[in-house]
């Protein structure tokens, strides 16, 4: 079994991200983000075609959940599904 020593995890774990928003019209729960990455990127598109920035960036203690605040008040946030 591979084991990724930078995570403390094995690689085959299959931890999902969900990607979801307060106060952001056409932004829906999505479920299908196999990498934070990949949520991120996603998050990043749909903001800027909406003209709207990053201002803050809150993480969990956990450190497998963050909320972003918007320049326009409303929150995204990525959290891992397992």
């Amino acid at each position: 079994m591979a084991f990724d020593y930078w995570e403390s995890r094995p690689l085959h774990s299959a931890t999902k991200y969900t990607l979801s928003s307060i106060g952001l019209k056409g932004v829906r729960k999505e479920i299908t983000f196999t990498s934070r990455d990949k949520a991120e990127d996603r998050m990043y598109t749909l903001i800027s075609k909406k003209g709207l920035h990053v201002t803050k960036v809150l993480e969990e203690s956990t450190n497998m959940d963050k909320t972003y605040l918007l320049s326009n008040g409303a929150t995204c946030s990525i959290n891992s599904a397992f």
